[in-house]
């Protein structure tokens, strides 16, 4: 089972001021967990605000930029998306896919217990 997550920029960069992740060109790791993963700009959409219709049915979902922009001929605009007709508020970010499956150690600490720490705190990756 591959790992995919998406994370906001400005969550990213939380994680990055405080040292718990560190980023070098496109991968990721996690500084005490040493899970890495490969990072891809990402979005998520959460709703339509043009026409109330969604045709292509993005809402609720994360999209990879390049798909949105090559595949969809979508354009992005800070929070927004046209595509079309359509108009989109979206969420910016990263999608983090697993480089290797997690495997826990003995201690049951690793990527899992790091990202459900972020979870119990509160905080909404």
């Amino acid at each position: 089972m591959t790992t995919t997550l998406f994370v906001p920029h400005a969550r990213l960069e939380g994680l990055v001021d405080a040292r718990a992740v560190e980023l070098a060109g496109s991968r990721l790791t996690l500084t005490h967990a040493g899970g890495s993963y490969l990072v891809e700009e990402a979005v998520r959409v959460l709703r339509e605000v043009a026409t109330g219709e969604d045709p292509r049915q993005l809402v609720g979902t994360v999209q990879r930029r390049s798909t949105l922009t090559e595949e969809c001929a979508g354009e992005l605009l800070g929070e927004s998306l046209l595509v079309e007709d359509s108009a989109y508020e979206i969420v910016s970010g990263v999608l983090l896919v697993a480089e290797q499956p997690f495997v826990p150690g003995p201690s049951g600490v690793g990527e899992r217990a790091f990202w459900a720490a972020l979870a119990v705190a509160g905080r909404r990756v």
